[in-house]
Parts: structure tokens; sequence; C-alpha cells
């Protein structure tokens, strides 16, 4: 579409989000990217200077199946599912919700961990 914007992570993703596609049985039907949220919020959890690691991992929308060899229609989801994730709110709710997910698992001894599924690709990059 005229005027969008994508970054070249998002155009690397759904280069190598089509490579994957033609090379598995199963196509690519969801991005899951590791987003930095640090700086995005002035809540303590995001604070600039706060030690550990400042990343969650947010889900694009499903990518139609007739869009999995579409660069554009990729890189698309993927920078919604991007900027969805940098919105102060909802990256707010998401690590309010995710914090108290894995208390209740530590609790009780478990452990939480998030695997692509099979039609899923996991991308890891803070240059988003």
């Amino acid at each position: 579409m005229d005027g969008e914007t994508f970054s070249k992570q998002d155009c690397l993703t759904a280069y190598l989000t089509t490579v994957l596609t033609r090379v598995l049985d199963v196509p690519v039907q969801r991005v899951i990217n590791v987003v930095n949220y640090r700086s995005i919020s002035d809540r303590p959890f995001a604070h600039l200077n706060l030690a550990g690691n400042s990343i969650f991992m947010m889900l694009s929308s499903v990518i139609a199946a007739g869009d999995v060899l579409s660069l554009a229609a990729i890189a698309r989801v993927v920078r919604a599912s991007i900027t969805r994730a940098r919105d102060p709110e909802f990256a707010e709710m998401w690590m309010t919700f995710g914090s108290y997910y894995m208390k209740r698992r530590a609790d009780v001894d478990r452990f939480t961990w998030r695997v692509p599924e099979e039609n899923e690709v996991l991308v890891n990059s803070n240059r988003v």
C-alpha cells in the first residue's frame, strides 16, 4: 500500500519467512517477534537503567494462506505486530499479565517457555 514504511528487519523477516515456507512441509502463517520494550513506558519495568532482559514475545496476526509467499503482506503483518507491541498501554497490559502468569507458574515450581508451533517462526531482533 502507498505510504507504508517497513524496516530492513521487517523485510528480512518477510524474506526468510517466505524461504522457510518454500522448504517446509507446512507454510509459516505467524511470526513471533522478540520485541524490546525498554523506553516505551515510564513504568518501572521499562526504565532505561533497569538491568535484565527487557523483551517480550509478540505474536503477529495470522498470515492469510494466499499471502504466505508475499513479501509485502508478511512485512505488513510484522510491522503491525511491532507497532502494537510498542504501544505503551498494550505493553503495560501484556507485561502485567505476563508477570502475573509467570509468578503463578514459579510459585508451583513450573516454568514458562514459548516455542513456535509448526506453522510459526520466531524472530529475535532488537533492531525493530
